[in-house]
Formats: structure tokens, sequence, C-alpha cells
């Protein structure tokens, strides 16, 4: 049986991180993204870099793919301190990659707010500034 793979993100220019249907593994794929709508993942060198880049992809794929497509990347200074920076300019708190699938919901009631940053760090008590 071959796994079907969806695009999340674009981890460098020439890698495309997929997630497995089947499974729900986070896999590189060596190949160009079609639509070059996947966000860039930026992860910190070193320790942290593996942790970190698996809390993104965590996140990505709870992420709506409308809402991945207005996202220009997903960072992690480390895996609790993820935060979204939007094609529009605006910034998403989103705190750990805990909870993600709460915040993504939260994070499009949100979007229509004219808000230079959003948390989601709680999903129970979002914010916006």
């Amino acid at each position: 049986m071959t796994a079907v793979t969806s695009p999340i993100a674009v981890y460098s220019m020439y890698r495309l991180f997929s997630q497995t249907k089947t499974t729900g593994a986070f896999q590189m794929a060596a190949r160009f993204s079609a639509s070059w709508n996947e966000p860039m993942f930026v992860v910190p060198s070193g320790a942290d870099a593996r942790a970190s880049g698996g809390a993104l992809a965590i996140v990505a794929a709870a992420l709506p793919a409308r809402i991945r497509a207005k996202t220009a990347s997903i960072q992690a200074l480390n895996p609790q301190a993820i935060t979204l920076v939007l094609k529009d300019g605006r910034v998403v708190q989103w705190g750990s990659a805990d909870r993600s699938t709460e915040k993504a919901r939260v994070l499009v009631a949100l979007l229509p707010h004219a808000a230079a940053q959003l948390d989601v760090s709680n999903p129970d008590q979002p914010f916006t500034r």
C-alpha cells in the first residue's frame, strides 16, 4: 500500500514537509511544492531543532488549508514558543503545540478582527491587540 501524503509546510527552499494520511507520521519529501502556498518552518539550530520542528509540524497539520495558505511562516524559539507570521503581516502567538486543534478553531474565529497580534496560546482565553 502506498502512503498518501499532503504538503503542510516548506522546510527549506526545496523540501516539503508532509504528513502521511494513513499513519499521521510526518516526513520530509525532496520535491517542489506545486503551489508554494505552504508556510516556511523556522526552527533554531542545535539541541531544540528536532523537537521544535516536530512541534511546528503538529501546528501546521492542525491548521485548516485556507489558514495555512495565509501563513508565511511558523517559527519556534523552542517547542513551547511557537509563532505564526501571516502573509498580511499579523503575528499569532501560538505557545506550545498542545491543543493545536482547539487553537486553530479559535484562530479562525479571530482572523476577521482588525488586530496586528492575535494570541491563541490559551484557547480558553484568546485575545487580540
